[in-house]
């Protein structure tokens, strides 16, 4: 998800800075976007499997927008785990005795105001990016982190705006899985 955001986010720039370079296409895996919408989830899923992931966002908020004070926005439970966002990869932080412990209800306040944070994150969605080559946009349909709905959005936000887009969703593909399902298509695209 974010190797497929940081792709199209690198395509859209590539002219400004190596203009000399002819982007050819991109390639982009389950790429995260419609980051507001799914912001929304932070107060209403009561599940912990995207907490991790929401953790890490929240600390990548935090750093980049440390005005926004996002610990003070972390339930008491959150706030104990919150440092090992800084020492801890994904797949540690998913360990029931960290965040994979925690329902993502329960990660902020539940009067917490959320929405000066997903300003910011929506300032990093690539719904409409002018990329300037063709993009191919593989999803899988059993992802659980970037939902297939968001990803077929993102397709035609991207149309919308003039890029040349395909979309390809691979039936019982993962997030994780994608990339496998996805390697012959992707190769075939770039070549």
């Amino acid at each position: 998800s974010q190797g497929g955001h940081a792709a199209l986010w690198a395509a859209s720039l590539s002219r400004g800075y190596t203009p000399e370079v002819k982007l050819r296409g991109v390639v982009a895996f389950a790429p995260a976007s419609h980051i507001a919408t799914e912001a929304a989830f932070l107060k209403t899923v009561t599940a912990p499997s995207l907490t991790p992931l929401a953790a890490e966002i929240l600390r990548g908020i935090d750093i980049g927008y440390p005005s926004l004070h996002i610990g003070s926005l972390l339930t008491p439970a959150a706030v104990r785990l919150y440092p090992q966002t800084l020492t801890t990869c994904l797949g540690g932080l998913g360990s029931t005795r960290s965040f994979g412990g925690l329902p993502l209800d329960q990660l902020v306040l539940p009067s917490a105001n959320i929405a000066p944070a997903i300003a910011d994150l929506t300032k990093n969605d690539p719904g409409k990016l002018k990329i300037g080559a063709p993009v191919l946009l593989a999803q899988g349909l059993a992802d659980q982190t970037v939902l297939p709905v968001f990803t077929q959005g993102l397709s035609q936000s991207l149309s919308h705006v003039g890029d040349v887009v395909t979309l390809r969703t691979y039936a019982g593909a993962t997030h994780g899985s994608v990339l496998k399902a996805a390697q012959a298509d992707a190769a075939k695209f770039l070549k």
